[in-house]
């Protein structure tokens, strides 16, 4: 159920990425698909070793997610909050972090050695290294405002004229 999901929203994105590219919203796209390496990350993560385990308590983050947003209601919407059912918090309380299913941040998750693939030069575990210090690095750059993101977008005071989609960097 949770291979399938993942892989549907895998399709999903990619479609909208394409959809973006089309549109000449490359930088747009590109940052997009850090959605799909997230995803790699999560799928190889609970494939690789105890998979019904891992993939039940990414499943059951739910409830972790519902109950932080039940806070946040408390907040901003007080005549909005719900009781939430204690077996619901229990479950909650298995996951310290509101922010990871895993207990593991992206770069552990891609990082742990693979159950069965072994890298060739090494004789290793194979990892995903390359995939979590390009790839997400890279990608990552784009899905926040981060100075890297923006060459396309910079002008300089009293002798360029600022414009949305300059076109600047291009290539």
């Amino acid at each position: 159920m949770v291979a399938l999901a993942l892989y549907s929203k895998c399709t999903i994105v990619a479609e909208a990425v394409l959809v973006l590219i089309v549109n000449d919203f490359g930088e747009e796209a590109f940052g997009m698909t850090r959605t799909l390496v997230d995803i790699f990350f999560t799928l190889r993560y609970i494939t690789n070793n105890d998979t019904d385990v891992r993939a039940k308590r990414y499943a059951d983050f739910c409830a972790k997610d519902s109950v932080v947003w039940n806070e946040v209601t408390k907040a901003y919407w007080p005549h909005h909050t719900q009781t939430i059912p204690n077996n619901i918090l229990a479950i909650a309380s298995n996951y310290p972090s509101p922010h990871s299913w895993s207990g593991k941040t992206a770069k552990e998750m891609a990082l742990e050695p693979d159950t069965i693939e072994i890298d060739a030069k090494t004789g290793e575990p194979f990892t995903h290294d390359f995939a979590y210090q390009v790839i997400y690095r890279w990608t990552s750059h784009y899905v926040h405002p981060t100075i890297g993101a923006l060459e396309s977008h910079l002008v300089q005071a009293g002798r360029d004229v600022f414009a949305v989609r300059s076109g600047r960097g291009r290539i």
